[in-house]
């Protein structure tokens, strides 16, 4: 970059900001990436329904995604709103060693309590899912429960690919969490 404003905000040559340079790069990144993850999301729907069509067993998937996709998003979300920031705050004033230490017990602790709450979930599916599924046939129920259980490993992986992602784009690293959600 060229020279420096009198706030200290470092220009270009150009007179352009070095770092809306950077944050405009790393938006459009992961705008690009997002248009990818989306358009191929669009075709897994349009293969599905291509293959499976309206049916029960289709039904009985997406109230088996459902409840993870639930979980996934309060748990995650939490975790990035209260973490996030005390983590970065560690990271730049104490020690990388500190922010390791939290990201570690926080990562630790929310694997086991996605786990604890899939399972619970899991056991517990007979009470709750017949509210969810109002109107489904006994046999839609049944498979609707058997992929939950299939669905017990997304959930724990779902949960925390975006926290790890919010740490990634703490460090400036965008593209990796722009494509975790390929994985759903």
């Amino acid at each position: 970059c060229g020279g420096v404003l009198s706030f200290g905000i470092k220009v270009s040559a150009h007179g352009v900001c070095c770092r809306c340079r950077s944050v405009f790069q790393s938006a459009g990144l992961g705008g690009v990436l997002t248009l990818v993850v989306n358009a191929v999301s669009m075709i897994k729907e349009m293969v599905i329904a291509a293959r499976f069509g309206v049916s029960a067993d289709v039904d009985a998937l997406l109230i088996a995604l459902a409840v993870p996709s639930l979980i996934i998003g309060i748990i995650s979300g939490s975790l990035q709103v209260a973490v996030i920031p005390v983590y970065l705050r560690l990271y730049h004033q104490r020690s990388v060693e500190a922010a390791q230490v939290l990201f570690s017990s926080i990562f630790s602790l929310s694997a086991v309590l996605l786990a604890a709450i899939g399972l619970l979930l899991a056991l517990t599916r007979a009470f709750w899912l017949p509210l969810i599924a109002a109107g489904f046939k006994p046999e839609t129920l049944d498979l609707a429960g058997d992929l939950l259980w299939w669905m017990l490993p997304l959930t724990v992986l779902g949960g925390l690919a975006p926290v790890m992602g919010s740490v990634l784009n703490g460090h400036g690293k965008f593209a990796l969490p722009a494509l975790s959600p390929l994985m759903h």
